[in-house]
């Protein structure tokens, strides 16, 4: 991992607040994820602040969360680490899904990742958390919040990692403030020289986010 790469992965970026809608974990889960001596996220020292590495994280973990307990999220979260001496391992390419199994790449062979002290259940949001993710040098390098991965992004190396529409610079809480304030999908469409309906889509996907809630998981 080069420098760079590192920097983009790991500064402290967003509050626990704006993780919410990106990661769509309730407020006191991601607290209780981030914080303690149980916690299963390493987030950087000092900090209240989490990394976008943190995001990809807890994007994974939220796929698990309704079968698994933390208990055995931490267990999975180990075993990955020691077994593939992989420090971060749910930001890593090597993670990947049949289906039917968690799997890691070990040297090009795909093995089984079995925790005798409990076995994941896969359920396909997990599949969905993996697919919303795209890699460079095996590592996420940014992930996308919508299901067909071609209208809202996040990365790191734009828009100080605030969500955008794909293919521009476009923030999306910028075009979802100014339809709030009275703006049609029209006029901003031709403020942004885009089509009408791809604004639209966006900023209902963008709104329809969960923001931050204080329930427990």
């Amino acid at each position: 991992m080069s420098s760079e790469q590192h920097e983009l992965l790991h500064r402290p970026r967003y509050s626990i607040r704006e993780v919410v809608p990106l990661t769509e974990v309730p407020y006191t889960t991601l607290c209780r994820w981030g914080r303690g001596k149980d916690a299963l996220l390493a987030i950087p020292d000092g900090r209240n602040q989490w990394s976008f590495a943190n995001v990809v994280e807890a994007r994974v973990l939220n796929a698990l969360r309704e079968r698994e307990r933390v208990p055995t999220l931490r267990r999975m979260i180990d075993f990955l680490q020691d077994r593939f001496d992989e420090e971060r391992p749910l930001i890593s390419e090597r993670l990947k899904t049949s289906g039917s199994a968690i799997l890691f790449d070990d040297d090009g062979t795909l093995v089984d990742v079995i925790d005798p002290r409990g076995q994941i259940v896969i359920r396909k949001a997990f599949e969905d958390a993996l697919r919303s993710i795209a890699y460079e040098n095996g590592l996420a390098s940014s992930i996308w919040l919508d299901p067909r991965r071609s209208l809202i992004r996040v990365d790191p190396r734009y828009r100080f990692g605030e969500p955008f529409l794909e293919g521009t610079s476009v923030p999306l809480f910028t075009l979802s403030k100014r339809h709030r304030q009275g703006e049609s999908f029209a006029e901003l469409a031709k403020d942004y020289d885009l089509k009408t309906a791809k604004v639209r889509e966006a900023v209902k996907v963008y709104d329809a986010l969960p923001r931050q809630k204080r329930n427990a998981a």
